[in-house]
């Protein structure tokens, strides 16, 4: 099994919800579970901005929070 093919896998057997994001902050992989809770498909996520999910009033201080950590993980 390829390592892709593993971590898809993986992603997808887990219990919670998962959502993994770039440094971009772009939207790079969701499983079944979270599509299930957020009620949206992959093709609506993957690749689109993660702050598409924060609450409007939040969204700016969300992606400086982002970047802020990518700058010092």
């Amino acid at each position: 099994m390829e390592i892709d093919q593993f971590a898809h896998a993986l992603l997808e057997a887990a219990p919670d919800a998962v959502l993994v994001v770039d440094a971009a902050g772009l939207v790079v992989r969701v499983n079944a579970q979270l599509e299930a809770l957020l009620g949206y498909g992959r093709e609506e996520l993957v690749g689109r901005s993660v702050e598409r999910l924060v609450p409007a009033a939040e969204r700016l201080h969300h992606a400086r929070w982002r970047e802020r950590y990518n700058g010092a993980p």
